[in-house]
């Protein structure tokens, strides 16, 4: 079977929290870049779709009691229109958020026009890791003392990725167990987007392939949906 992809090419990577989707997209980046020379790539956090905080809810927030893995914390109207202009090519600016403040910062982050790949992460990014490393990544990026961070995650974190991110497996081309040390993984998903971006035909052996089928609704942007 002979597919030809549209520029730019997007891509979804999700998981629980601290499950190593930062760190997969890394890599993914990096030998896209080694191997695709001249091709842009551009990542895209989930947590750049949070939308803005009431004070009320703000207040919540900074007491650690505010819920930020649920559908109900981000813009997806946004996040839809932004891929919308991206896949129209057209140059998108974005306001990074800062995790201790919880509002967007003034650094902002650009998607050129001509970009080849967009990889979109986050633990909704269809609508855990240990619970360890999220502990440790959150004390040290975000300040937040150990007793703050044990009870976030099992007040919110842990329930909102076994009810909404959990059941958008079924919606993933490619599962990739122990990101981001999956190698073997990594380099099937980055050959996969060299044949993209290089704009040659994907040819699939059914022998090693069977692609899963789709819904009508699966599209790039539809994708990006709560449940």
């Amino acid at each position: 079977m002979t597919q030809t992809a549209s520029k730019p090419f997007l891509i979804g990577i999700s998981g629980g929290a601290a499950s190593g989707k930062a760190e997969a997209c890394k890599k993914i980046k990096d030998v896209l870049y080694r191997k695709a020379k001249g091709k842009k790539v551009e990542v895209l956090s989930l947590s750049s779709f949070y939308r803005e905080l009431s004070d009320e809810e703000l207040k919540l927030a900074l007491n650690s009691e505010f819920d930020f893995d649920h559908p109900n914390s981000f813009d997806f109207k946004y996040l839809a229109d932004v891929l919308r202009k991206i896949k129209q090519g057209e140059h998108v600016v974005l306001h990074k958020y800062d995790c201790s403040a919880y509002s967007s910062t003034p650094d902002v982050q650009e998607v050129p026009d001509d970009v080849d790949v967009v990889i979109v992460e986050g633990i909704l990014t269809f609508y855990q890791k240990e619970t360890l490393q999220k502990v440790l990544r959150d004390v040290s990026m975000k300040g937040r003392c150990l007793d703050s961070v044990l009870d976030s995650y099992f007040k919110y974190v842990k329930p909102a990725f076994e009810e909404f991110c959990l059941p958008t497996k079924k919606y993933a081309d490619v599962i990739l167990p122990r990101a981001p040390d999956n190698h073997v993984g990594v380099d099937l998903i980055t050959e996969h987007l060299l044949q993209l971006v290089n704009d040659s035909p994907l040819i699939h052996n059914v022998q090693h392939y069977i692609p899963r089928a789709r819904n009508q609704s699966e599209s790039c942007v539809g994708s990006f949906r709560p449940h």
